[in-house]
């Protein structure tokens, strides 16, 4: 009887684009701010106190030209910048007040970074064991994939990540995790999407990243697996350390299997605390920072992007900043050993939804905001 009610707002699939409904260009800008209020399914987690953030804003930093260009963008939504835990500089769309939650896409994948230095720290996973040795279910896509090729985005098999292409793999696993409504796929679940990706695994060539979303997610099961610990629980407790003020809200599969590939939404503020955990100044933080210290050590061992950034171990990195981008132009940029942070929402309505133009001009924007926040700090400025 239900088939013939009308489709779920928000994530039924737009006919003409075949996209989910928040995905249309022209309705992602508002789609990406409400996607926590239309996926299908998910968990709500809020820290019991606040980490405190203090304010010593420069406005000027807004004035260095490549922050304005960014600030100035069509597809520009918020960002915020700290040195410690003292807001540096803030600035929001007239349409965002800094307050709402925000989708962080991709961003998600550095919580599954720490989780795995957690469980390397414990020694109970391996790089250089195949995915199979953890996950006996695990499809030919995946089975002699090492670990360290999933954290490197160095795998090739028949799983591929085109967002111009509804019908792609990130469109089944967009319609398992309930951001978009999929007339074959409405009762799958995350985990049986990835045990039936096919192909033979192995190492892309040249060493050229292999973006898979998927690969996060294994990598998440990985972990519990090896812990004994729900992805649930361990969430709880990375929410806990980064003392988030308001609700998070995370995606999951109609199992209640967390989307990590993606699936956090969080406000502005949030997502910089969320940051402030991959800073060296936070206490009892080592076991969590093993991945972190060696891609800042190593970048080079990375796959690397086509303007020379290495990504390793769900980071993004030059050796002296580590982070993550985001569909529609979300970023978090982290120099951990300066205890500098600085998050981003954006709404970038091309049809790509994933403008790597647009993430390079941001990047250097962030490495600008830093500059200025050190020049202050050596000349004493406010």
């Amino acid at each position: 009887m239900n088939g013939n009610w009308p489709g779920a707002d928000g994530i039924s699939t737009d006919a003409s684009t075949g996209r989910g409904q928040w995905d249309v260009p022209g309705h992602r800008r508002a789609g990406l701010r409400s996607l926590h209020r239309f996926n299908r399914y998910g968990l709500v987690l809020r820290a019991p106190s606040a980490r405190p953030l203090g304010e010593r804003i420069d406005p000027r930093i807004g004035n260095r030209a490549e922050v304005a260009r960014c600030l100035n963008d069509p597809a520009f939504v918020g960002l915020i910048a700290l040195r410690g835990d003292e807001i540096r500089f803030e600035a929001c769309a007239d349409d965002f007040d800094g307050r709402q939650v925000h989708s962080i896409q991709s961003i998600s994948k550095m919580a599954v970074n720490l989780l795995a230095a957690r469980c390397l720290s414990r020694r109970l996973i391996d790089l250089q064991r195949r995915t199979a040795d953890y996950l006996p279910r695990i499809g030919g896509g995946y089975a002699d994939a090492t670990v360290r090729q999933l954290l490197d985005m160095n795998v090739v098999n028949g799983y591929v990540e085109d967002y111009t292409d509804p019908d792609s793999d990130v469109g089944k696993l967009e319609c398992a995790h309930g951001w978009r409504i999929g007339p074959a796929d409405r009762e799958r679940s995350l985990r049986d999407y990835l045990v039936s990706v096919g192909g033979r695994a192995r190492p892309g060539e040249h060493g050229d990243i292999q973006y898979k979303t998927a690969n996060t997610d294994i990598v998440a099961w990985i972990c519990e697996r090896v812990t004994g610990q729900s992805l649930r629980s361990a969430l709880v407790e990375l929410i806990e350390q980064a003392g988030t003020a308001q609700a998070v809200f995370v995606s999951t599969d109609r199992e209640g299997v967390p989307f990590l590939g993606g699936g956090l939404h969080m406000t502005l503020r949030d997502l910089a605390r969320l940051g402030r955990l991959f800073c060296f100044d936070r206490p009892n933080g080592d076991s969590q920072q093993g991945l972190i210290r060696e891609a800042l050590l190593n970048p080079e061992a990375g796959t690397h992007y086509g303007d020379g950034t290495r990504y390793r171990s769900f980071l993004e990195t030059d050796g002296r900043f580590v982070g993550h981008l985001g569909y529609g132009g979300q970023y978090l940029y982290v120099e951990p050993a300066r205890g500098i942070v600085v998050a981003s929402f954006n709404a970038t309505e091309g049809d790509n939804g994933l403008d790597y133009g647009f993430i390079v001009r941001l990047r250097d924007a962030c490495r600008a905001i830093s500059r200025a926040i050190n020049d202050t700090r050596r000349t004493g400025g406010r």
